[in-house]
């Protein structure tokens, strides 16, 4: 019986999944401002953007909410790291996320630095449990 109500339930809510929705996006986005604008001309090497638009919050894979201060896994091409999203910056479609690269002490212990990196949106894997452990040593415990 149960079987039946989770089917039904999955299929109650399947149908009010937006169709046409992106599945990356940002979330009350805001035209970016000209620092943002200078820095991401040189990231993406280019200088015409075309629209950039920043937000603290953006809906990444499997339309997960990723704000401001929320510990992230992510992927680039040196490996799996662990980060604090700081912002998000839309330049025309592509979605990309500023993040402070975390540092691993420990089994689950990582000391939080503020060494910003701009990654793909698409690159984060998904968002972590947290708090801090020691404010002065700058350690967290974060759960994968």
């Amino acid at each position: 019986m149960l079987q039946d109500v989770v089917l039904l339930q999955h299929l109650v809510l399947k149908e009010f999944q937006p169709i046409d929705v992106k599945a990356t996006s940002l979330e009350n986005p805001q035209v970016a401002q000209d620092d943002v604008i200078q820095f991401m001309r040189v990231f993406l090497h280019r200088i015409d953007l075309g629209e950039c638009h920043t937000s603290y919050s953006a809906f990444g894979q499997f339309r997960q909410k990723l704000h401001k201060d929320d510990v992230v896994v992510f992927t680039t091409a040196g490996g799996s790291h662990v980060g604090q999203v700081r912002f998000h910056v839309q330049v025309d479609a592509d979605i990309f996320t500023c993040v402070e690269t975390w540092t691993k002490s420990d089994t689950n212990t990582f000391i939080m630095q503020q060494d910003p990196e701009m990654i793909p949106l698409e690159n984060i894997q998904k968002a972590c449990a947290w708090r801090t452990m020691d404010t002065d040593a700058g350690k967290a415990y974060v759960i994968p």
